[in-house]
């Protein structure tokens, strides 16, 4: 609202990868997590950033990686930003240490788990063999009253797997959330081979929207969903630069606020406008030159709009989207 009526800048929604370390090594990532030893952003650093994210009016914090439970001190981050200073917060997580790390987790507002479908969907599509942990550390999850929204990366290779996840979060009680695959501003060959084609994506979307009609517990609005279903641009441009000079007259596109109203902070202390322009574009580090002049630098290097579902999705709400907000308020009720 304070956005709408005085126009001001203010990191409302702000994710933070806190480590560069990951047990897994997934094809896809966006990052070579798997390879990084060290946390930049050490336990110092994060309480400062944390404070002046309050100052600044950040109400919503999202911790991610890299993998967060690999992280001595998550525990203490998590209290800090959650009971200290009031601010919602969720974790990022692929589940592989869930089960076994899930006290560290008490107070966590909820935690995103990543599940790309059945058993050999996933294991393939992750290049592991974690499935069945990965099941048990969101039955412990639940069990200890933390919502749960699983995220599944789309894929040629599980492009399929709709089904199966929503009559799984059906059964288990987790919200679905469904991800395009992220591939860039420049895309290399291996990402592009594995993205679907368009009308695939418009098939498999046009699915989850069915599913979502029949009540199923599947997290975002169908407003999203059928923005991203009818998006007009062939791939692999996903995302509107300001100046690719591309127009669809029958197509509306929703203002990415990106920027304005939230940030991506990488383990190193980049930040951008969203994790998907991380190493896109160049940026400010917050470590380096302030946070207050990494912030301000980003209406430079943000886009017009994309086809990818969270940014939509947090574009409409942070947009004051009565669609979504209904949505995001029956999303709040399950739990």
């Amino acid at each position: 609202m304070r956005y709408k009526l005085q126009k001001r800048r203010f990191p409302a929604h702000v994710v933070i990868s806190v480590t560069n370390r990951c047990n897994l090594s997934c094809p896809y990532c966006f990052s070579r997590y798997a390879v990084n030893k060290e946390d930049r952003l050490n336990t110092e650093r994060m309480i400062s950033l944390i404070d002046e994210l309050q100052k600044k009016g950040t109400g919503y914090i999202n911790l991610t990686g890299g993998e967060p439970l690999t992280r001595r001190d998550i525990k203490d981050i998590i209290h800090y930003i959650t009971r200290k200073k009031g601010i919602k917060c969720s974790l990022s997580t692929n589940g592989t240490l869930l089960d076994e790390k899930i006290e560290v987790l008490r107070g966590i507002d909820s935690i995103n788990v990543s599940l790309d479908g059945n058993e050999e969907q996933h294991n393939r599509n992750r290049q592991s063999q974690q499935y069945g942990k990965i099941i048990k550390g969101i039955e412990a999850a639940l069990a200890n009253n933390i919502p749960v929204t699983t995220c599944t990366v789309l894929t040629k290779s599980n492009m399929d797997c709709v089904d199966d996840i929503a009559e799984l979060s059906k059964k288990k009680g987790f919200l679905a959330v469904f991800h395009l695959l992220r591939v860039g501003l420049k895309p290399n060959e291996d990402l592009l081979r594995q993205q679907m084609s368009r009308r695939e994506i418009r098939d498999v979307v046009q699915r989850i929207i069915d599913y979502k009609k029949a009540r199923y517990p599947i997290y975002y609005s169908n407003k999203t969903h059928a923005y991203i279903r009818d998006w007009p641009y062939e791939h692999p441009s996903c995302m509107l630069r300001k100046d690719d000079g591309q127009a669809e007259k029958n197509f509306k596109i929703i203002p990415c606020v990106c920027g304005d109203l939230s940030c991506f902070i990488d383990g190193e202390g980049s930040v951008y406008p969203c994790v998907i322009l991380s190493g896109q574009v160049k940026v400010l580090n917050f470590l380096e030159a302030g946070f207050e002049n990494a912030w301000n630098f980003l209406p430079h290097v943000r886009c017009r709009a994309c086809s990818f579902f969270f940014q939509t999705e947090l574009n409409l709400l942070l947009s004051l989207s009565p669609a979504a907000w209904k949505n995001f308020i029956t999303n709040s009720d399950r739990f």
